[in-house]
């Protein structure tokens, strides 16, 4: 067993929320650079130096083998916690669902490819299984929540919700369509794709955005990651932060809640600062989209992922943006759009989706 296996497996005195909290500080110092990751622990662990040397554990393990880390640490979360040993080990079969291998892995749980039919022709589908170690009050709503938006959103550019239920073992999961596929960004490089079609493919997003705003949801974390590209026909998925307009105090999720799991370098302003609710957070995203998918990069760089400092690089880069448009060789409507959708104030972005696709599919009539 190697040396920090065993490190790892000594009982600790840290708490179910203890551990709860180590997991998913992993999840998010483990996205950024090496150098920023000691910065970040001591930002978010403020003094307790417990979970902080947890966390370094982890993320050392996690450096050597992600495989040999997830199966370590899931059963070291069994052996503290007393959770189910399924965390370490998934059951064969969750629910009516025989699974079959897993395909995606996050900071709340894990994605299983899965089928309902144990014959050939079955259709497979994706089931996201929350971890037993996370799941709390809080988990368990967003869980709940990207269910019952998904129900609401039948529209062909939108993964479908097919059902939902919890294990033997008292944890929730949820049944959706299966995208195969790739990320969009990757889609567009792998294709070659020219400036068009790209732009075809930023639309038919942006009529599932559209239509999610027309339903009272915001998405809040529109990223290519969570947009795959299958036969040429994009998917938006992941609605497991996604935000009821009408229910957004009544529910008790406080923006700051969030705080954690957004996504930096495809955040709004306003979501960074931990502002209400609003369908512009999603405009502002779709144009950090867009800016990717055509020239091949993300608009802003950011040296920290804590929301507060990001905030204040956005706000020292945006001058910059002009000019950096500007040595790009694009359709000059094509920088005007992107101009107005990337401003840092909602009011002065485009009042609506349906407004920015106007002016999408103006530009595409005029290349």
């Amino acid at each position: 067993m190697h040396n920090k296996d065993r490190e790892l497996s000594q009982p600790q005195s840290l708490t179910p929320t203890q551990w709860r909290k180590a997991r998913e500080l992993f999840y998010l110092v483990s996205e950024a650079p090496a150098e920023e990751r000691t910065a970040m622990l001591q930002r978010f662990c403020a003094g307790d130096d417990l979970l902080q040397r947890e966390v370094e554990q982890l993320l050392a393990l996690g450096q050597t083998s992600n495989e040999l880390f997830e199966q370590s640490l899931l059963q070291t979360l069994a052996n503290r916690v007393g959770v189910s040993a399924a965390d370490a080990d998934p059951p064969a079969q969750i629910g009516d669902y025989l699974i079959l291998k897993k395909i995606g892995q996050g900071g709340m749980g894990n994605v299983y490819l899965a089928t309902k039919d144990r014959q050939p022709e079955a259709v497979p589908v994706a089931l996201k299984l929350l971890q037993q170690a996370v799941a709390s009050d809080f988990t368990r709503l967003l869980l709940q929540r990207e269910y019952e938006s998904l129900v609401r959103l039948s529209h062909p550019n939108i993964a479908q919700a097919l059902d939902h239920g919890i294990t033997s073992d008292g944890v929730p999961y949820l049944v959706m369509e299966y995208i195969g596929g790739l990320p969009i960004d990757e889609y567009c490089t792998q294709q070659r794709l020219g400036v068009r079609p790209r732009l075809e493919l930023f639309l038919a997003v942006c009529d599932a955005i559209q239509f999610a705003h027309e339903m009272d949801i915001v998405h809040w974390d529109i990223k290519p990651s969570n947009i795959l590209v299958t036969e040429g026909k994009p998917k938006l998925l992941d609605f497991g932060l996604a935000r009821w307009l009408e229910s957004s105090v009544a529910d008790g999720l406080a923006p700051q809640a969030f705080a954690w799991l957004l996504t930096p370098e495809y955040a709004s302003l306003e979501r960074l600062s931990g502002a209400s609710v609003s369908a512009a957070s999603d405009v502002y995203s779709l144009g950090v989209l867009l800016y990717r998918l055509l020239i091949g990069e993300l608009p802003f760089q950011f040296k920290s992922r804590f929301p507060t400092e990001a905030a204040q690089s956005l706000r020292e880069q945006l001058p910059l943006l002009p000019q950096k448009l500007q040595d790009q060789n694009l359709n000059e409507d094509i920088r005007n759009v992107l101009l107005r959708i990337l401003t840092l104030t909602p009011d002065t972005r485009y009042s609506s989706v349906a407004a920015l696709t106007a002016d999408v599919r103006s530009v595409l009539r005029s290349i």
